[in-house]
Parts: structure tokens; C-alpha cells; sequence
């Protein structure tokens, strides 16, 4: 395919789907972690059709209006895995990179920094990763790393 074919079928595909994310997205109200796998397909395929920060600015109004939680919103970007028989393992550690892509990180420092980052008390798990390890992907362990990539965000 010539380069000019692609840049046609992708302005043909942006032109077509972008319409139906945003209006999808309005109506959305599933929780960011437990939402399942296809809300953050259709979450990053929207934030890599889009030319603008309409995604970003979308997660960030769940947040800001108190429908998602910034924990469980940022634990929900840890990449994970899925085996064969269900399981679900987290892959690496949540990265800057795909945290800038879903928030404008001063905007996230600030409200960050009003949570209490510490590593839960009732949990054994304080969101370090051990590479070459792949532990199931509980909510409790997803939000530890997300606690943890914050407070690796606030430090100087």
C-alpha cells in the first residue's frame, strides 16, 4: 500500500470513528478498573485516532467530577496481560509515558499530592514489581502500583 492509500484509509477511519467514540464516551459510566478490557480498547483507540486531547480531557473530567477514582484510574493503565485461561497478570509496571498520554501530569501532581500515597496498611503488596515477574492483576495490587507510580511522579 502507497503511502498516500494509507493516509486515505486512515483519514477515512478517523473520519468514521471519531464521531461514534465521542458520542459513545458520553454516555459511558463504567468504573475504569473494573469497566473491562473493552472500555480501554475503545479508551486507546479514541487517544490514538484523535488529534486533539479530547481523550485525555475526558478521563480527566471522570476524575475531577469524583465518576472515577484517580487511583483506580491510574491503576487501571498498568499493563496487563491475559492468559489462556483467564488470568489476569500485570505485564511490566506502569510507565510516564502512558500516564502523560491519559493526564496533563501537573494537573495529576496536584491531585495527587491531596491522596494519601502510602502502601495501604491491609495489604502485603506496596506496588514495587520484580521484573520477570508476572503476579495475578487483583484491584488491590493494581492500585498499590498506582500509588506507587505517583508518588515516583511528586518526587524531585
Amino acid at each position: 500500500m502507497s503511502q498516500d492509500a494509507f493516509d486515505e484509509v486512515t483519514a477515512t477511519v478517523r473520519a468514521t470513528m471519531l464521531p461514534i467514540l465521542a458520542d459513545h464516551f458520553k454516555e459511558e459510566n463504567r468504573d475504569p478498573m473494573d469497566g473491562g478490557t473493552d472500555l480501554w480498547v475503545l479508551i486507546w483507540l479514541w487517544e490514538a485516532l484523535s488529534d486533539d486531547d479530547a481523550p485525555k480531557a475526558w478521563i480527566q473530567s471522570q476524575v475531577e467530577t469524583g465518576r472515577w477514582d484517580l487511583i483506580r484510574t491510574v491503576g487501571a493503565l498498568v499493563p496487563v496481560g491475559i492468559s489462556s485461561n483467564g488470568t489476569r497478570s500485570i505485564i511490566d509496571p506502569i510507565g510516564r509515558g502512558q500516564i502523560e498520554r491519559f493526564f496533563d501530569l501537573p494537573w495529576l501532581v496536584e491531585r495527587a499530592s491531596a491522596l494519601n500515597l502510602d502502601p495501604e496498611t491491609t495489604s502485603s503488596d506496596d506496588g514495587a514489581f520484580s521484573p520477570g515477574q508476572h503476579p495475578v492483576a487483583t484491584p488491590g495490587r493494581l492500585e498499590a502500583m498506582a500509588r506507587a507510580a505517583l508518588r515516583m511522579l511528586q518526587a524531585p
